[in-house]
């Protein structure tokens, strides 16, 4: 977690091993405790997908109310996104913890109701100092790889329309 190309974790294990606990009562807890490097971290921890985005902005509001940073009002991708670059220079690692992954793949079952995650998980991959554990049963990695193909066809349909 301290270096700084160490952008992504995956944890991945059969159903009831305890993923969700590691994370929740060990890994978030010593977060809250200690620093990354020399920049405090602050874990912010997804486990409802219904609404995603909402859901996100209000843990993320909650995490931001003991900093100097403005809670947002509007709750929009691009809001969250900024807040998260605002904490990034602010001299905050933030940890987005997506927990039971594969329930956002049971509530959104249509590929095209998931290209906006996963254009937010990829802009959240390019900020400095914003890292992502993604937390899911083993049975459901293979939709990592789904999230991979639609990013490079977007690239793909980007470079063939950029040279029209």
């Amino acid at each position: 977690m301290t270096r700084a190309d160490c952008k992504l974790t995956v944890v991945h294990g059969p159903s009831g091993v305890g993923k969700s606990s590691i994370i929740k009562a060990g890994l978030v807890p010593a977060l809250k405790q200690n620093s990354i490097g020399e920049r405090m971290a602050l874990p912010v921890v997804l486990s409802v997908y219904t609404d995603w985005i909402t859901v996100l902005g209000r843990s993320l509001n909650q995490v931001i109310a003991h900093t100097s940073i403005s809670l947002a009002i509007e709750i929009t991708v691009e809001v969250i996104l900024e807040k998260l670059r605002l904490l990034a220079d602010s001299n905050y690692t933030v940890i987005l913890i997506f927990d039971q992954l594969e329930e956002f793949f049971f509530v959104k079952q249509d590929t095209v109701q998931r290209v906006e995650f996963y254009k937010f998980f990829n802009k959240c991959l390019n900020i400095p100092f914003v890292k992502v554990i993604l937390s899911l049963r083993e049975d459901y990695l293979h939709y990592l790889l789904e999230f991979e193909r639609l990013s490079y066809l977007e690239k793909e349909d980007f470079l063939q329309f950029g040279s029209n």
